[in-house]
């Protein structure tokens, strides 16, 4: 699976695709299900997460 994924804030150059592990679900928890997303989408406040912003600082 590929995630995009940033370890650090900055510039958009900071993210990453990277394949990581599909998530599992563990036997205790019964009750929830995996769902696959094809598509996502990045709105601002997912900006402003990455160039190091928190909503306390608003």
């Amino acid at each position: 699976m590929e995630a995009a994924i940033y370890r650090s804030y900055g510039p958009p150059e900071v993210l990453n695709i990277e394949d990581v592990e599909p998530p599992t679900l563990q036997e205790e928890h019964e009750d929830r299900v995996l769902i696959q997303v094809h598509y996502a989408s990045v709105n601002p406040f997912d900006y402003l997460h990455r160039k190091g912003y928190s909503p306390s600082d608003w």
